[in-house]
């Protein structure tokens, strides 16, 4: 069984790696800066409910304060997608409206950036989660990571049919992430037989993503419809997918 300190090294770490993409975004040093305090952010609050409790004054405080962030950063990182994926294919119109909210966004985004909260907030959090996982046992730990990870898998099961409207295969796609992140983060907490999963919930969150885009895209461009090769993608490997839960749920 691994130990708790390589639990708290797993948040240590992607604290880290947020504030190296936070003083990026400060300082305009990096294109990928957003897209990585993101992927940081959404990995640090996979692991952060396995120890706090949101029932919890202090605990629920500390969840809150980075869901907030990522509040914050959402409708920024948003945009610039929009830009990247949208390139020449709009009109000047729709191109000076997304830059104006990219850049509205990104303003905001680094003044909160700028403050010590973010920093006293990563610090309280890091002496927070160690005072919690030293009055947790191994045992308590391993169960709650199973725990969280079995809740996404009963999400993802309930969830049955591939005929879906884009907001459900958007939610999907969420609960398909945090599993992906809990299973790659906290490998050594989980049972071998959730390990088989990886391959299968990369290859569905690649396609549930590219068929997301594709309908911003369809609906940005006034088309109808999306390409039925993108649904037929997201179709397919929802049901691969399916099969593998259902080992698991059993």
């Amino acid at each position: 069984m691994p130990k708790k300190k390589d639990f708290l090294h797993s948040i240590a770490k992607q604290l880290i790696v947020l504030d190296r993409a936070k003083n990026k975004i400060i300082k305009d040093k990096n294109s990928e800066a957003l897209h990585q305090f993101r992927v940081a952010l959404r990995r640090l609050r996979c692991l952060l409910p396995i120890v706090l409790k949101s029932n919890k004054k202090l605990d629920a405080a500390i969840l809150q304060a980075w869901q907030a962030l990522a509040k914050l950063s959402s409708p920024t990182r948003d945009a610039e997608v929009m830009l990247t994926l949208l390139g020449k294919d709009i009109n000047a119109a729709q191109f000076n409206s997304l830059s104006k909210a990219y850049v509205e966004g990104i303003t905001i985004l680094k003044a909160a950036l700028r403050t010590s909260d973010v920093a006293t907030l990563a610090m309280s959090t890091l002496q927070h989660c160690q005072r919690r996982i030293q009055k947790t046992s191994k045992t308590q730990l391993k169960h709650q990571v199973v725990r969280q990870a079995r809740q996404q898998i009963q999400a993802l099961s309930r969830k049955t049919s591939s005929s879906a409207s884009m907001a459900q295969w958007h939610q999907r796609r969420a609960h398909i992430k945090h599993l992906r992140y809990l299973n790659t983060l906290a490998t050594t907490w989980l049972p071998t037989r959730f390990h088989a999963l990886s391959p299968a919930l990369k290859t569905a969150q690649t396609s549930l993503g590219e068929l997301h885009d594709a309908s911003v895209l369809a609906l940005w461009l006034g088309k109808k419809r999306v390409k039925k090769s993108h649904w037929l993608n997201a179709q397919r490997d929802w049901k691969k997918l399916n099969v593998q839960l259902g080992y698991i749920h059993q």
